[in-house]
């Protein structure tokens, strides 16, 4: 009993001992969480302005007013800071995709309201386009591939496109390989620049030979006969083309399904095909 009422009074001692050290440390704590309360609702606290004026800052081609319509934010009107309007302001202007930054700021507030000042920044203008060793597609193709004409606005984003789609243009000509870079160039006037088109467009590829694997019924020949525009020819056929083209290879696909179904094997499939090219033969 003894040492058990010991054990119990030393600690209730400990107990009584921790208690006012725990209590001096959290109080600033509590402080410091009351005091970052009262901040944090002062900043949400929303007060309303008639908007007295709306100005436009760093437009170089988009018109003033035109802004200021987009936005939305009428004068006269009432409006609370911060507010969804604002955001919706935004959206519209963003949505022009004309400028690559927009922000909308409280320029001053005054007995007559709030003055917003709208500020943004354009994209460059496209002031030409320059279309470098090109052969086998003409600059107009080029040029109709990309979609742009001077003037238009002009984003890497857009230059991506361009790359893309005159790789395809080339695609459609049987030149795979076709390497394209696009580049825009500095200019002398500010916010237009020149779209430099560089093209190597690689090697133009006839066939060579046709193979056909899985065949037993068929001389290969016959079955490679069935395509219409992919062949082989021999030296003397000068009315021939050997010239490999993509989209038609892959019309002619086709058409063996419908050889071997036109002979009675009407479950015949391609199940795949490979296309081998080889630059160092002539």
């Amino acid at each position: 009993m003894f040492l058990n009422q010991k054990n119990h009074s030393l600690e209730k001692n400990i107990i009584m001992t921790i208690s006012p050290r725990n209590y001096i440390r959290l109080f600033p704590l509590l402080l410091l969480i009351i005091a970052f309360s009262l901040n944090a609702s002062a900043q949400m606290e929303q007060n309303t302005y008639t908007i007295a004026g709306v100005s436009v800052e760093g437009n170089e081609y988009a018109d003033t007013e035109t802004i200021i319509a987009l936005s939305g934010l009428q004068l006269g009107t009432q409006i609370m800071i911060p507010s969804d309007k604002i955001q919706i302001a935004l959206k519209n202007l963003w949505k022009r995709k004309q400028f690559s930054d927009v922000e909308i700021v409280v320029e001053k507030i005054t007995e007559l309201g709030v003055f917003l000042l709208i500020k943004v920044q354009e994209f460059p203008r496209l002031r030409d386009i320059r279309v470098i060793n090109n052969e086998e597609l003409p600059k107009d193709d080029i040029i109709e591939a990309i979609g742009k004409v001077r003037g238009s606005i002009i984003t890497d984003y857009d230059t991506y496109l361009a790359k893309k789609s005159i790789k395809a243009a080339y695609r459609e000509e049987g030149l795979l390989f076709a390497d394209v870079q696009v580049e825009l160039l500095d200019t002398d006037t500010a916010y237009y620049k020149v779209l430099e088109i560089y093209v190597d467009e690689g090697v133009e590829f006839s066939v060579a030979k046709i193979e056909i694997l899985g065949n037993e019924q068929f001389d290969d020949a016959d079955v490679a006969d069935s395509f219409e525009e992919t062949q082989t020819t021999e030296w003397w056929e000068f009315w021939a083309s050997d010239k490999f083209d993509i989209n038609e290879y892959e019309k002619d696909l086709k058409l063996i399904k419908s050889f071997y179904n036109s002979h009675g094997f009407i479950d015949a499939q391609v199940i795949k095909d490979t296309i081998i090219f080889d630059e160092e033969k002539e």
